[in-house]
């Protein structure tokens, strides 16, 4: 609903420029004089985001739920480790077109389900020349991890 995103506009006013990003809408967008709001679908991000123009990109929890991410990997899921890489695979493409808009010295934090983190992890590990990648927080009971990725100054 834009809480996290309008929270970090409205503490740095004239300092950040805010957009906000949903496939859905919600009636508080409509009030919020910090953040311009864009509703489309995931695949629409980079019509709307010029490559290497983007300092921050923070998702929180907005990637669980791209390409089916969430439902691969939620407890008790019945996906095939086949299937559960193929979700991860179109997650890692969806985070390197993320990674295509950030500035040099630009950094993009992502929290992710915890299932798909060897796989994800293990692909971007191959950008290792290109970016840094840490895992800032793995958390077991929430089933998930965050991760920073930073492009060099």
């Amino acid at each position: 609903n834009g809480r996290a995103i309008t929270e970090l506009a409205r503490k740095n006013p004239g300092i950040v420029e805010a957009y906000g990003f949903s496939k859905d809408s919600y009636a508080s967008w409509e009030k919020n004089e910090h953040v311009r709001f864009i509703q489309e679908v995931s695949r629409q991000f980079p019509r709307f985001i010029k490559d290497h123009s983007v300092d921050l990109i923070f998702s929180y929890y907005g990637l669980f739920h791209v390409h089916g991410l969430s439902g691969a990997f939620a407890k008790g899921s019945k996906y095939a480790s086949q299937q559960k890489d193929s979700v991860a695979l179109n997650a890692f493409l969806h985070i390197m077109h993320l990674i295509q808009k950030l500035n040099m010295g630009g950094e993009l934090f992502a929290q992710l389900p915890l299932g798909a983190k060897d796989s994800i992890l293990k692909r971007l590990m191959l950008g290792r020349h290109l970016f840094t990648v840490r895992i800032i927080r793995t958390s077991h009971r929430n089933r998930e991890f965050v991760i920073s990725v930073k492009m060099p100054n």
